[in-house]
């Protein structure tokens, strides 16, 4: 888990542990009156999570952007993704010196 300002970010290894983090939700829910918003939630199926169960109404996304890094659905769309905007960054450094 991860966690910055009110914005949490929950990595799951697991199926099962989806059950999990809906019951805690929605006893953080009951208990503060405070209320997940899925329109502002994001959830990206890892690896072989071909269709994950989102009990949270929560849209599935290729791409989702944690603290400022994008992470894809798979290992190499990641590393594509991150590693595209270093070199750009490099590149465009290297041109005004």
């Amino acid at each position: 888990m991860l966690a910055y300002a009110d914005d949490i970010t929950v990595f799951l290894s697991s199926r099962e542990d989806i059950e999990k983090v809906h019951k805690a939700i929605r006893i953080y829910e009951q208990a503060t009156g405070a209320q997940l918003n899925p329109n502002k939630s994001r959830a990206l199926a890892v690896g072989g999570w071909t269709e994950p169960i989102t009990p949270f109404g929560i849209e599935l996304f290729q791409q989702v952007k944690i603290l400022g890094v994008t992470f894809g659905s798979t290992v190499d769309a990641t590393v594509q993704e991150v590693w595209t905007k270093v070199t750009n960054a490099v590149r465009a450094q290297a041109r005004t010196a």
